[in-house]
């Protein structure tokens, strides 16, 4: 049997394909620049710039401060300077989240010291009234 398989020569192989040729890059090969000028860094990123969202409110803050300082003018009258004062001191709180943070506080500040001034003018007024019945009469 050995004899067999020495006088048979092997089948002939199958003609072989070419070796596949590499993809071509997907970008151009970097160029060397001209003699006297520089490559611009390379950037990972393009820059992106994003705008701070506003977080609302800033209406509110520019609000409560006009409130507040008109206001300090109305406590005079308590019952235009308090309601004023607390619809101030409302907007005051709610302009708090904004960016104009500044302004909320000076106004609720204000508004504060207005809701306070009407207050005790109120009541004086009050006590005035009923002390002193004559007081009006002298207004």
């Amino acid at each position: 049997m050995s004899d067999n398989w020495s006088q048979n020569p092997p089948p002939p192989a199958p003609p072989s394909a070419p070796p596949p040729q590499p993809a071509p890059p997907a970008y151009a090969p970097p160029q060397a620049p001209a003699p006297g000028q520089y490559l611009p860094a390379p950037q990972a990123y393009a820059p992106q710039y994003v705008q701070p969202q506003s977080r609302g409110g800033e209406g509110q803050a520019i609000a409560a401060l006009v409130i507040g300082i008109v206001g300090v003018l109305a406590w005079c009258l308590p019952i235009l300077g308090v309601p004023l004062a607390i619809i101030g001191i409302v907007l005051g709180v709610m302009g708090m989240k904004s960016s104009k943070r500044t302004l909320a506080i000076i106004g609720l500040v204000l508004c504060v010291l207005s809701l306070l001034a009407g207050i005790v003018n109120g009541v004086l007024g009050a006590v005035l009234a009923v002390s002193d019945p004559t007081f009006l009469e002298s207004l």
